[in-house]
């Protein structure tokens, strides 16, 4: 019973601290989305060395959600993206790796469909932390 009330709490306790993230990073986002367009992208690599595979998946980690093993969900001002491409540009061999960004609309957004396994968080352009 116990550890019952203790899983209870817990995913309350869970539920509580993401809704209060969102929402301060909700209103700071809506003020920080006035002064620049934003575009949510989907970004998959291909890159031949574990070292510098390994390099880039840290970086889009602070910009995005991952969603596949090399695929990766990002919502980005022109400003972050092209801060992005400088950090990416350090580790990607222009001769073997390659990045690819491809913008999404919210209308073909809404339309994604996935089958199999889905992710624990989706990305928000209002929401989303980066």
């Amino acid at each position: 019973m116990m550890n019952d009330e203790f899983k209870g709490a817990r995913l309350l306790l869970t539920h509580w601290i993401t809704s209060l993230v969102s929402a301060i990073h909700h209103s700071s986002f809506l003020l920080h989305r006035l002064k620049e367009p934003i575009v949510f992208y989907l970004v998959c690599y291909d890159v031949v060395l574990d070292r510098r595979r390994t390099k880039v998946a840290h970086i889009l980690e602070g910009y995005g959600l991952r969603v596949q093993k090399s695929v990766f969900e990002c919502v980005l001002t022109p400003d972050q993206r092209e801060m992005l491409n400088k950090k990416l540009a350090k580790f990607i061999d222009d001769d073997e790796d390659q990045v690819r960004f491809y913008p999404m609309s919210p209308r073909y957004r809404k339309m994604v469909s996935v089958m199999g396994m889905q992710p624990e968080r989706e990305v928000d352009d209002v929401a989303f932390i980066v």
